[in-house]
C-alpha cells in the first residue's frame, strides 16, 4: 500500500525485509501516474495487465514479467478481476555488487520478459522470480538472504543475455572476449566517475588501451551507443536525479552533471526527455496532484 505520496512520488516502506517488499495484489483498479526510487517488478498471475511507462505501452499476459527502473513515471491498467505479484526493491541491493552499477545502466529502463520476447532466458528468470515469492511467503531461516540471492541470480541471467551476449562480439576471438569486457566495464566506470570533467574520445580510448578506431567499434558493440551519446546519457541520468532536489538551480544541476553551458544542457535534456529540465522537475515535484492521486488510490500496489 502506498503510505506516503507527495505529488506523484511514492515513498516505499519496505517493512520487515530491508530494501525489499512483495505484494500479492488482486485490486481491480487503474493506478494513475506515479514514480518512486526503487526498481519495480510486476508479474500477472491471473488475467492480463497493462503498464504504461514512458511513451510505451506494455501488455502483460499471465506469467510475463516487467522490470521498471527507478524514477520512471508509470501507470497501470487493471482488468475487472485478476491477481499479480508486485515486487519493489532498493537499487543498492544490486549496486553493492561489483560490476552491477555499470551493467544495470546498460539495461533498458523498462523491459518485459516473456516466452516470446526472451525464449532463451525466460524459464530461468521465471524460476528465480517464483523462488523469491516462495521464500517471501515462508518462515524459512535466512529468507532475506535467500531473496537477495535469487534476485541477483535473475539479474545475472538478464545481464549476461542483454549486455554480455557474445553474439554482439561474434567477430572477436574467445581469448580476447573476457579481456575486452573487463576493459570496457572499467571504461564505463571511469566515465561515470568523471562526468564533470572533460571526456574526449581520444583520452578515454587511450586509457582503455585501444586505438581510437578500435575503441569506437568495441564501445558501440558493448553499449549500443556511440561514445558521445553514452557520456550524454550518463550526464542526463545524473541530472534527472539532481533535479529532484528543489534547492539546486537548473544551472547548478547542469554544472554538477558535466554540462558546460545551460543551453547545451537544455538542448540535450529536451532531446532525451521531450521536455525541458524545468518541466521535468515540476512534473516530479508537483504537489498539486497530491489530493487527486490520494483520492484515486485504493488498496495495495
Amino acid at each position: 500500500m502506498i503510505e506516503i505520496l507527495n505529488g506523484i512520488k511514492e515513498t516505499i516502506h519496505y517493512g520487515d525485509i530491508s530494501k525489499f517488499r512483495l505484494i500479492h495484489n488482486d485490486i481491480a483498479y487503474n493506478y494513475p501516474k506515479h514514480w518512486h526510487v526503487g526498481i519495480e517488478i510486476i508479474m500477472p498471475v491471473e488475467n492480463n495487465y497493462t503498464v504504461y511507462a514512458g511513451n510505451e505501452t506494455y501488455h502483460l499476459e499471465e506469467q510475463d514479467i516487467i522490470f521498471i527502473n527507478t524514477g520512471i513515471i508509470h501507470s497501470i491498467e487493471s482488468p475487472s478481476y485478476g491477481q499479480r505479484i508486485i515486487m519493489q526493491f532498493d537499487l543498492s541491493l544490486l549496486y553493492s555488487v561489483k560490476e552491477f552499477d555499470t551493467t544495470l545502466f546498460m539495461l533498458p529502463l523498462v523491459f518485459k520478459i516473456s516466452p516470446q520476447t526472451h525464449p532463451d532466458i525466460y524459464e530461468r528468470v521465471h524460476f528465480y522470480i517464483n523462488e523469491i515469492i516462495r521464500e517471501y511467503d515462508s518462515d524459512n531461516a535466512l529468507k532475506e538472504a535467500a531473496i537477495y540471492s535469487h534476485l541477483l541470480q535473475a539479474y545475472v541471467i538478464i545481464c549476461r543475455n542483454e549486455v554480455f551476449n557474445k553474439q554482439k562480439f561474434e567477430n572477436i576471438k574467445q581469448t580476447k572476449y573476457h579481456e575486452y569486457i573487463e576493459k570496457l566495464l572499467m571504461t564505463c566506470d571511469y566515465i561515470n566517475s568523471h562526468l564533470t570533467e572533460t571526456l574526449t574520445l581520444d583520452d578515454v580510448a587511450e586509457k582503455a588501451g585501444f586505438s581510437k578506431f578500435h575503441f569506437t567499434r568495441l564501445f558501440k558493440q558493448f553499449t549500443n551507443m556511440t561514445f558521445k551519446n553514452y557520456v550524454n546519457h550518463c550526464r542526463i541520468l545524473r541530472a534527472e536525479t539532481l533535479l529532484m532536489d528543489s534547492n539546486l538551480s537548473i544551472m547548478e544541476v547542469a554544472m554538477s552533471s558535466g554540462f558546460n553551458s545551460i543551453s547545451t544542457f537544455n538542448r540535450i535534456f529536451k532531446s532525451a526527455n521531450n521536455c525541458s529540465p524545468n518541466i521535468f522537475r515540476k512534473e516530479r515535484l508537483n504537489s498539486g496532484m497530491k489530493n487527486y492521486v490520494e483520492s484515486q488510490w485504493h488498496g495495495n500496489e
